[in-house]
């Protein structure tokens, strides 16, 4: 078989645009398979027989990072400890009675047959003089940083405990492609169709290639990927389906007409997903997108308009680049847990070239015209907005929340800024 990449482009007349994008579902309702797709983080299983022991001498405090293996529902969990300083008597034992499952967090291996809850933190003081410190539980897993004043370790296991690996991170939706059902993707305006493919893969499988095909204006192509190779960034978030996703194939299609049907399909094992991005023109403000960060899709209550946020979180700035004379607008809302008083008071911080070039402290209510699409356990703040007026030449922006407990969403608008 002859190998290559064959992609369709079909130009478009006009010289200047912006896009947003937006998943397209097949007309045709499919299942979605669920990919989970993001960092890789490793915890040490617990056994309630047998302690794990880590050494923590010369650190002067430790923060347990602990989380519940499900089988069914959660139903909480404790964890017991004592350092090499104490005798049996001074075991320590605390309780996590409320725990919730993380459906952004899926095992890398599908033998272990459960779901994972959202972490809980423990932070414990070193007794001085103390080398070790011994830690059991039953149905629980853990990480532990150590700190050495503003230092800090990710310290391992002393047993020959092998720790556990799952992927953390944001799902997305793709469709398992078939040659004797076509994928029916239909596009209404102008724009970008960009498909991303996987191929499941199994541990008899690496390298490999696969071949899709799409029907696009009675014309068809095939598409040949070759060297796919497994990905350690994803998986699947089913336990029902034990392959492992590939490293994902970015095939781009230019629409130029305003109303297209295009027929997906495959004879191998490949999972689609299909992203459009919307041509307009340049006739005013630009949306920006951040390098990183979490969609979140708010809904006008009155109106039923969706507006797309990005989440920001402590360590995940929205992030961004600027290369003209240019304003910028930035829309943000604080997020509210149920828990929090009828205030939340947060603050943001502005860097330019990882220099901070302001400091903004927020305060915002619950909304009243603003929910969520797809989340009920946060509530959206009121809107604070503010603006910058960035110079000509290269800028790096990064707009973070400074609270370690909190997180807001933040839309963030372009303008160039044409001189007279």
């Amino acid at each position: 078989m002859k190998k290559g990449i064959y992609i369709l482009i079909l130009f478009i007349g006009h010289s200047i645009f912006s896009q947003k994008k937006v998943d397209l579902l097949p007309v045709i309702k499919k299942q979605a398979v669920s990919i989970i797709s993001g960092s890789q983080h490793y915890y040490y299983p617990l056994s309630e027989n047998k302690t794990v022991d880590f050494s923590v001498k010369g650190f002067d405090k430790l923060v347990i990072y602990s989380r519940e293996l499900i089988t069914n529902k959660p139903s909480g969990y404790r964890i017991s400890y004592n350092f090499d300083l104490d005798t049996q008597s001074n075991v320590v034992t605390y309780e996590v009675n409320k725990s919730r499952k993380d459906y952004r967090s899926v095992f890398s291996d599908k033998t272990i047959n459960k779901s994972i809850s959202l972490y809980q933190k423990k932070t414990i003081t070193v007794p001085n003089k103390a080398t070790k410190i011994s830690i059991n539980s039953k149905n629980a897993i853990i990480k532990i940083i150590a700190y050495k004043g503003k230092q800090k370790e990710n310290i391992k296991a002393n047993n020959p405990t092998k720790s556990v690996q799952f992927i953390r991170g944001k799902s997305l939706k793709y469709y398992k492609l078939n040659s004797k059902t076509p994928t029916l993707i239909e596009t209404n305006k102008e724009g970008e169709l960009v498909i991303y493919t996987r191929q499941r893969m199994t541990n008899s499988i690496s390298p490999s290639y696969y071949t899709f095909s799409y029907k696009m204006q009675d014309t068809t192509r095939i598409v040949t990927i070759d060297k796919v190779v497994k990905s350690t960034h994803t998986a699947y978030s089913s336990l029902n389906i034990k392959e492992t996703p590939s490293t994902y194939n970015k095939t781009v299609l230019k629409i130029r007409d305003v109303y297209q049907k295009i027929l997906f399909s495959s004879n191998f094992d490949v999972d689609a997903r299909f992203v459009f991005k919307k041509t307009v023109r340049k006739n005013g403000w630009e949306e920006i997108e951040s390098k990183n960060g979490e969609i979140v899709p708010l809904v006008v209550k009155k109106k039923k308009i969706v507006r797309e946020y990005t989440r920001i979180e402590p360590g995940k700035p929205f992030q961004f680049t600027v290369n003209n004379n240019e304003e910028i607008k930035i829309f943000i809302r604080g997020e509210f847990r149920y828990d929090m008083h009828a205030n939340n008071d947060y603050e943001i911080v502005l860097k330019d070239n990882n220099k901070i070039v302001n400091t903004y402290k927020l305060s915002c209510h619950r909304s009243n015209v603003m929910q969520y699409k797809h989340n009920n356990v946060l509530i959206p703040g009121t809107l604070d907005k503010f603006s910058i007026s960035a110079p000509k030449g290269k800028h790096a922006y990064a707009i973070s929340i400074n609270n370690v407990d909190k997180t807001a969403l933040i839309r963030v608008l372009r303008k160039e800024v044409v001189a007279d």
